[in-house]
């Protein structure tokens, strides 16, 4: 639970690491811990993808992380198919490795499982935008957005869907959706 706190709150490498530390802690406490093997596997994830710590760009600790991370979420699957929150995560997983379609499928998978799973709609709007899909996009964005109106990390909403409209030349949109996530988060 702890791990979950501090990862919902505004996003922050400080923040991530300790909730990273709560998984790990949880997941010596109780080795069969689904909870703790999904946390553990989103911060892998999150970090052979974006730069959370000083090794992500050395190749051989980017393979570790990323290998870590599938088996965690196998395991998982293994143990209980219908956890949605794994299909978000492997979805994540997939897009990172260029595998669209997958991820694709596998964000579909959690929002079937859940439909109010705003995150994986969140996600799905990116692989959708990655797929040259920028409409379908939006409105994945939008149902985040309607699922999660006070996000604290609401300007990546905004910013999936200003990168949507910016792809599809709706311009003017594209810069208030892209104010909009400045503003909610200037830092970024």
């Amino acid at each position: 639970m702890r791990g979950w706190a501090l990862w919902y709150g505004p996003a922050s490498p400080k923040a991530l690491q300790e909730a990273a530390t709560a998984f790990e802690r949880a997941l010596e406490i109780d080795p069969r811990s689904i909870d703790a093997r999904l946390g553990i596997a989103r911060f892998l994830v999150g970090k052979a993808t974006t730069g959370w710590s000083s090794n992500t760009f050395q190749q051989e600790a980017v393979q570790q992380d990323v290998a870590r991370s599938e088996r965690l979420l196998f395991e998982v699957i293994e143990s209980d198919p219908n956890q949605p929150m794994v299909y978000a995560i492997l979805g994540l997983l997939r897009r990172t490795q260029g595998r669209l379609t997958e991820s694709r499928i596998a964000f579909e998978k959690a929002i079937t499982l859940d439909p109010n799973f705003e995150w994986a709609y969140f996600q799905l709007g990116f692989t959708l935008l990655f797929l040259a899909e920028p409409g379908n996009a939006i409105a994945q964005g939008e149902k985040s957005l309607l699922l999660s109106p006070r996000d604290p990390n609401i300007f990546w909403r905004y910013g999936l869907l200003g990168w949507s409209h910016l792809v599809l030349n709706h311009v003017d949109e594209a810069i208030d959706l892209l104010i909009k996530a400045r503003t909610a988060n200037p830092r970024v």
